[in-house]
């Protein structure tokens, strides 16, 4: 990824995948930082949930324009895609905002450590988001299994499996941390609400980002270094064959797939 040239995958490759790390730090000294009051452990949790927010909107629109891709860059699907994104995250945003609100802290029993934990919590609100992130995953599961019936049925490509491949897998695992989540916060006690919270966005992160590693690699392994120039806006020619296919029938027609910066196209279509 360091020798493409800036594009949209390019950048948001870097941002999630880097600030990830900025990210864990900043939880972990919130974590275990000593506050004088109750109010500060507060504002550092706001602080903390405000950076994992950011981590998880790079993660989800990573996996929203490789579906968007995947539809062959369809205005009409960029369109719904957007719309979903609003409308899903917009509603876990407000509901990780109410939950925020309902927080109360208390200094720990010790006199000697000036620090302070969560003891309440509005768990319906804490649920709703995972439930939200449950929702979106879904939808954009949905989506992909929809495109792969009726678009690319019959094609044979190592490109498209290893796409919906990496899909199938990271709707696999965060349906269940997701699931596991909406249960932790109803069951768990205040301290304990937030268990998985840290865990889940940066596996989130690590999983966007490695499906974009998984693409590239699987273009760069056919192709020679010189000819690849890394750049996720380029259109490059490559053709499609289906699994049966040597000769193309006669009276077949090509159509094009814009594949995330590749120009794909599929020459077993009849």
């Amino acid at each position: 990824m360091w020798p493409a040239k800036f594009s949209i995958p390019k950048a948001l490759f870097f941002v999630v995948r880097y600030y990830t790390i900025g990210n864990l730090i900043l939880s972990t000294f919130t974590s275990y930082a000593m506050y004088d009051d109750t109010e500060e452990c507060l504002e550092a949790y706001i602080r903390a949930a405000v950076s994992c927010t950011i981590v998880s909107i790079g993660a989800e629109i990573i996996l929203f324009y490789r579906v968007h891709a995947f539809a062959g860059r369809s205005r009409n699907m960029a369109i719904f895609l957007t719309i979903v994104f609003c409308g899903v995250h917009s509603s876990g945003y407000y509901l990780l905002v109410r939950f925020l609100q309902s927080l109360r802290f208390q200094k720990w029993p010790f006199p000697n450590i000036p620090a302070c934990m969560p003891v309440a919590g509005e768990s319906d609100f804490l649920g709703g988001v995972f439930g939200t992130v449950l929702l979106s995953v879904s939808i954009v599961m949905t989506i992909m299994m929809f495109l792969v019936v009726r678009k690319h049925y019959d094609l044979n490509s190592t490109l498209l499996t290893t796409f919906y491949r990496d899909g199938i897998f990271y709707f696999v695992v965060f349906t269940v941390l997701s699931t596991v989540n909406i249960i932790i916060s109803f069951a768990a006690t205040g301290t304990y609400k937030g268990l998985l919270v840290e865990f889940s966005i940066d596996l989130h992160s690590i999983l966007s980002t490695r499906m974009l590693l998984h693409l590239r690699s699987v273009v760069t392994s056919d192709e020679d270094e010189a000819g690849w120039t890394a750049n996720w806006a380029r259109r490059i020619d490559r053709t499609l064959v289906s699994s049966q296919s040597t000769a193309r029938p006669e009276g077949s027609t090509s159509t094009t797939i814009f594949f995330r910066g590749w120009e794909l196209q599929d020459m077993s279509r009849t």
